[in-house]
């Protein structure tokens, strides 16, 4: 599920059998704020009706048009959803500017 969003980016949450993506930033727009220039696009993977993988690829506004973040800005992007993700239960791994998505695991109880 994806819905309205505030312009800068928010964390991903596995969800029942998928995901919630609270915000993906901004991908077309012309805000002149840092914050509001970082960006990602979402991959989700599907096995029939199973979500398999999911994984961000980090993107910057760059004279209002998304591409792809360079290294500096890709780590920044890695740093923010990490603690945004971790109060969401959902671990963020860097993989070649990829961001990898995986539910933390649970705890025993």
């Amino acid at each position: 599920m994806h819905g309205h969003h505030p312009h800068v980016l928010q964390g991903v949450e596995f969800y029942k059998r998928g995901i919630i993506a609270y915000s993906l930033g901004n991908f077309i727009f012309d805000q002149i704020n840092e914050i509001c220039r970082e960006s990602t696009l979402l991959f989700a993977e599907l096995k029939g009706d199973s979500l398999t993988a999911v994984s961000l690829v980090p993107l910057e506004i760059v004279k209002n048009r998304p591409v792809p973040a360079g290294k500096a800005k890709s780590k920044t992007i890695h740093t923010r959803l990490q603690h945004l993700c971790r109060k969401l239960g959902t671990v963020v791994l860097l993989e070649d500017q990829t961001l990898q998505l995986r539910p933390a695991a649970k705890r025993s109880e």
